[in-house]
């Protein structure tokens, strides 16, 4: 079993890898208004994150995988906490660490697959955790140096603002990461729902026993109920070639009703 608060899935149904942080830091504090914190690793591969991964975010974000470290809601130690100061890891609910390097001209992850996984990321972490989606600054960095601890972002709205910070808009902390990330114009795809649909468990020729969907997704049992026995078009003798494959199951008994969750512009009904 996976620790509490880990996931299978972000929304759009991307993968998630398990590996978990050695060291754990308790909860975050749910009473701080609800933010997300983003990095980048500024690296090609995927870092140590120190011994045993004390400092590992909640996600890492590769070209084609997205790891879990800490569940959700738990605390992270990527943040720079020094003593007597700012708390910064415990007030965050989320942080994640993409794999790619800083600009500080606006910019985008190149690979697809990091535009749509951070996209989910911010889905999940609104629907999840209540972050709202937005940047708590305009996305393009203001002028003067952003590695200090002086920067004027790191003094104003920390942690009284809810949404999403960069590394670079944190108390106590001088990396500059994420830099000019275009994290507004991130937008997640259609929005993934639960339909239900009949499914057909088969053989392959090789004889291994596999599944596929023998009709079109819909909201409900009676739409389902209605496609399935209500012929479309002028010709109610005629049987399309999915209701046949349905009928074909039926009386073999290799047929059920599922649940699936798919984009929602894929439901009929």
């Amino acid at each position: 079993m996976p620790p509490s608060g880990f996931i299978r899935k972000l929304p759009g149904e991307i993968k998630v890898t398990h590996r978990p942080a050695e060291k754990q830091f308790g909860d975050v504090n749910f009473d701080s208004p609800p933010k997300g914190c983003g990095h980048t690793t500024e690296t090609t591969g995927l870092p140590s994150y120190g011994r045993g991964q004390t400092d590992a975010p909640t996600f890492t974000i590769g070209t084609d995988t997205v790891w879990q470290h800490r569940g959700l809601g738990k605390s992270c130690g990527t943040l720079r906490n020094l003593a007597g100061g700012h708390e910064t890891n415990r007030l965050f609910r989320i942080q994640f660490e993409l794999i790619a390097f800083s600009t500080r001209e606006p910019w985008l992850p190149s690979s697809s697959f990091q535009r749509e996984a951070l996209a989910a990321i911010k889905e999940l972490a609104r629907d999840e955790l209540g972050v709202p989606r937005k940047h708590v600054w305009p996305d393009k960095q203001d002028d003067g140096i952003l590695a200090t601890t002086a920067y004027p972002r790191r003094h104003s709205r920390f942690p009284n603002a809810a949404g999403w910070y960069g590394h670079v808009e944190v108390p106590e902390n001088d990396h500059w990461d994420w830099g000019s990330l275009r994290w507004n114009d991130l937008n997640a795809g259609p929005q993934m729902v639960d339909a239900l649909a009949f499914v057909e468990r088969f053989r392959t020729p090789a004889g291994r026993m596999r599944s596929r969907e023998i009709s079109p997704f819909f909201a409900g049992k009676p739409a389902l109920r209605d496609w399935a026995v209500v012929p479309d078009g002028p010709n109610a003798d005629n049987m399309d070639e999915l209701r046949g494959r349905l009928f074909n199951a039926m009386i073999s008994n290799r047929v059920w009703v599922a649940k699936r969750k798919v984009p929602e512009n894929k439901v009929v009904a």
